[in-house]
């Protein structure tokens, strides 16, 4: 773009001929004689106008240049400044993109599928059905596959652990089975083989990565034989690496979360009056139908669930399939991103306080300057080149920063949140920074501009003095900025401590047991192996496991994996009975767990009735006040089973006598909400399809980990243990996307609490400096060191006192949106509002302290000669 005064260039040239022109006619001359008489005079036009060009152009670019090479100058002339600035610019910028970039990539980007915004998900909230757990069943499958005109595909699957065995080698793999219109919805293409057809049964097709895992990315593996869980597949192709399983699947105790291995067909089982199949269902909407026209058609589709008690409280949920899948993380991400806009205000609200003091001491050179004749505007560019090259090396930098602390995130928590693993610096991410950076240029660059241009050039060139005092304005908005900075770190820091104290209080509060020194592991029948089979298999693993050197006992559970629902021997049934967590457990469990036994007793082997214990929420659920000891439940076959196979239903037989109340206990979740759970001896019950075993050692745990893989090898090769850890390790697992959101807001606590204290010091430091004359005069007419100290000191207390109380008041509309992120901890904990509080006076205090002690110190003599 060509400079502005360039453009009046020919309008002058013509100005200057018709000037000569009227001069000559005044001359006496002819017009047309005077026409050409002025422009022989003025010369070639062309030519002079290029001329012309040729020396404004390198001017004008000169002087660009000229005033980059200053900026440079002048920002390398004070190093320790200009490295401040970038620092802080660098924590703000880094700190933003690292939260930002997850946001982008889990909440903003739609799902990798072709038409992702028409995929819904479908789910049922019903009394016999875990709360929330993305779930329906076969009965809604058919109903809504066969009566609606809402939804163009179909999708219903499930993801679970199986044992992959090949050749001689097995080993447990996260398997999807799926629904023929999976294929259609997310249209993968395999970069080997093919895809299943529809209703083409026993086939599987492989992930890459476990094609190369498993079978060296051999091509001739297509069209083998390979078994899951003793059940043979047929390998039919391979889908990419860079594939995602991006569908909301329920949370199952145990089961870790992660991309599936292989996918397996399967189809949904017909509508049956006896059982009832638990699935996880998705749909693509039709063209031009909305999400409120089909749940409105999905109402009004009857559908029979014999398993239900109540069928009126089955209520059908419908929501986008994106939003569905990453619901739990999207308030976190939201609180982090609002905290992250806190740290960036408060690492600005540094800078602008760094450059304000900086532009009042840089008055007197800006006014030599503008004397020799810089104009305002020039100056005005000067002031912009500056703060561009902070913006671009501390954006650089940060950008640096928040590659490597994504990366660090990632690689430490792939799963906390669904999607993480996909969070990258993706391009709109970029895009907002760069259009941050240049905010922050602009309004760095203007702001110190347009307090030098409104100061008096001859006053402050009449002034003797090297330097130039701030006038009381313009120090108290910098005194204004330190308690901005010190009210966003307070809601920072009360936010982190929420955050905190929750945190605390899952690890305090007794799990229900003692995880010390106790390795746990998992295995799974195949679904055809016989009910007494699996009762041999246990037993046998059982007295094998306890017989290992360094097992100090031993015991099986069922890790509370199944639901079912209880009654009170001669009370009436409750029309919609509470869910509860049914746990098949040996005699030696309460011993090996450390479980605290509240009343009674715990079992004893071959109890000779149908006995239970129950935890302490189903006693005061069921039985209120009542002693629940000697009374009798009614609900699932407590009595000894046939040999059958199968999943089949538990039917209601004799009832079973509780022995004992026991502390509620947290085996799979420390933040998990008090849930009922019924204890029942796993050698009275109808049928175990997986068995966790439990281990205390005397020491490490882990050295037994080999010794358990041979025993249950030696047992029976076909099955592989899976979660094979401590409990310690397991619970620490479970609380892994909390303890990533107190990590970052912790970190953006600790940040805008460093970055508020700095801007408090520096406002102090500076006044200390300009107010050093007064100081002295002070001195010099009597006032004791203590009375200087304390004046400047309460300066500074003044100033965090605004802050902190406005803070608070911040703290405290903000913190309620947090609900939900704490446990047993409530927004409004006054605890942690007085410790944020008082961490912030002390921390602000001892930041006004060192400059209040430096001027106690300042010699009146020097003072009054001080300029």
């Amino acid at each position: 773009m060509k400079p502005r005064s360039l453009d009046g260039l020919s309008g002058e040239m013509r100005d200057h001929i018709e000037r000569e022109t009227r001069d000559n006619i005044d001359r006496g001359m002819a017009p047309d004689e005077a026409r050409s008489a002025a422009v022989r005079a003025f010369g070639n036009v062309t030519v002079t106008q290029e001329d012309v060009r040729a020396v404004w152009i390198p001017v004008w670019l000169e002087h660009l240049l000229q005033d980059l090479r200053y900026a440079a100058r002048s920002v390398t002339r004070n190093p320790i400044f200009s490295l401040i600035i970038v620092v802080t610019l660098a924590i703000g910028v880094g700190l933003s993109t690292t939260v930002l970039a997850p946001f982008h990539s889990i909440l903003l980007r739609s799902l990798d599928y072709p038409h992702a915004e028409q995929l819904v998900s479908l789910t049922i909230t019903s009394p016999d059905l875990p709360p929330d757990a993305d779930i329906a069943t076969n009965q809604e499958y058919w109903a809504w596959h066969d009566g609606t005109t809402s939804i163009d595909k179909l999708v219903a699957y499930q993801t679970y652990d199986q044992t992959l065995a090949v050749a001689s080698a097995a080993s447990r793999v996260r398997v999807a089975t799926v629904t023929d219109d999976f294929w259609a919805v997310t249209a993968v293409q395999p970069v080997a083989g093919r895809l299943p057809t529809p209703n083409e049964k026993d086939v599987v097709v492989l992930s890459e990565p476990l094609y190369a895992r498993s079978f060296a990315s051999d091509p001739r593996v297509l069209g083998r034989a390979v078994t899951l869980d003793r059940v043979q597949q047929t390998v039919i192709g391979v889908v990419p690496r860079d594939f995602r399983f991006q569908l909301p699947v329920p949370e199952r105790p145990g089961q870790q979360p992660g991309e599936p291995d292989l996918f397996r067909s399967f189809a949904v089982t017909p509508p049956n009056q006896n059982f009832a199949q638990l699935l996880s269902i998705i749909g693509r909407l039709k063209p031009g139908t909305d999400i409120e026209k089909a749940r409105a058609e999905l109402t009004t589709i009857r559908v029979a669930r014999p398993f239900s008690r109540n069928q009126s409280s089955t209520t059908i949920h419908i929501d986008p399939a994106a939003e569905r899948l990453v619901r739990h993380a999207r308030l976190a991400l939201n609180v982090l991103l609002a905290a992250v806009g806190f740290v960036l205000l408060v690492a600005c609200a540094n800078i602008a306080n760094l450059l304000l003091a900086r532009a009042t001491v840089r008055q007197r050179e800006i006014a030599v300057r503008v004397s020799v004749g810089a104009g305002r505007t020039r100056v005005l560019r000067q002031f912009l080149f500056e703060s561009a090259l902070y913006s671009i090396v501390g954006g650089v930098a940060g950008l640096l920063l928040a590659g490597w602390s994504l990366a660090a995130i990632v690689r430490a928590y792939p799963q906390a949140v669904p999607r993480m693993a996909e969070s990258a610096i993706h391009g709109p991410v970029v895009a907002v920074m760069v259009g941050v950076l240049t905010t922050i240029t602009f309004i760095f660059g203007l702001v110190p501009a347009l307090a030098v241009r409104r100061a008096d050039v001859h006053g402050i060139l009449k002034d003797g003095a090297s330097t130039v005092s701030a006038s009381p304005k313009r120090l108290r908005v910098r005194m204004v900025l330190a308690g901005a900075q010190l009210a966003l770190a307070v809601a920072l820091l009360t936010g982190a401590g929420l955050m905190l104290k929750s945190f605390w209080r899952m690890n305090e509060r007794p799990a229900g047991f003692q995880p010390e020194h106790i390795l746990s592991m998992r295995v799974d029948f195949p679904p055809k192996t016989t009910n007494r089979a699996r009762r041999d298999y246990a037993t046998r693993l059982l007295d094998r496991l306890q017989a290992l050197p360094g097992v100090e006992a031993a015991s099986l559970n069922t890790h509370g994996d199944s639901l079912t629902h209880v009654d009170i021997e001669g009370e009436p049934q409750q029309p919609d009975p509470p869910r509860i967590y049914e746990n098949q457990v040996s005699a030696d469990f309460a011993g090996v767990m450390g479980l605290r036994v509240l009343k009674g007793r715990w079992f004893v082997p071959d109890e000779p009735l149908p006995v239970v214990v129950v935890n302490e929420t189903l006693a005061k659920l069921k039985f209120g006040r009542q002693d629940p000891i000697g009374r009798r439940l009614t609900g699932p076959d407590f009595s000894e089973p046939s040999d059958t196979t199968g999943r089949v239903a538990r039917a209601p037989s004799e009832a079973a006598t509780v022995v004992g109340i026991v502390a509620d206990l947290r085996y799979s979740k420390l933040d998990e909400e008090r849930t009922p759970e019924l204890y029942v001896p796993y050698w009275k019950t109808p049928g175990i399809f997986r068995i966790s075993a439990v281990m205390k050692t005397a020491g490490d745990p882990l050295v037994l980990v080999p010794s358990v893989r041979n025993v249950i090898s030696e047992i029976d090769n076909t099955l592989t243990p899976f979660d094979i850890m401590t409990l310690d390790q397991a619970l620490s697992d479970s609380i892994a996307p909390r303890r990533l959101n107190l990590l970052v807001l912790a970190t953006f606590a600790a940040t805008a609490l460093l970055l508020a204290l700095v801007g408090i010091y520096g406002v102090m430091s500076y006044s200390v400096s300009q107010r050093t004359h007064e100081i002295g005069i002070r001195s010099a007419l009597g006032a004791a060191r203590t009375d200087v100290v304390g004046m400047i000191a309460w300066q500074g207390v003044r100033i965090a006192a605004a802050g902190i109380a406005v803070g608070v008041a911040v703290a405290l509309a903000l913190t309620r949106v947090m609900t939900t992120l704490l446990f047993e901890v409530e927004p409004t904990d006054p605890a942690t509002f007085i410790a944020a509080a008082a961490l912030l006076a002390l921390a602000s205090l001892l930041a006004s302290a060192l400059p209040a002690v430096r001027a106690g110190a300042v010699d009146p003599i020097v003072a009054l000669r001080y300029e």
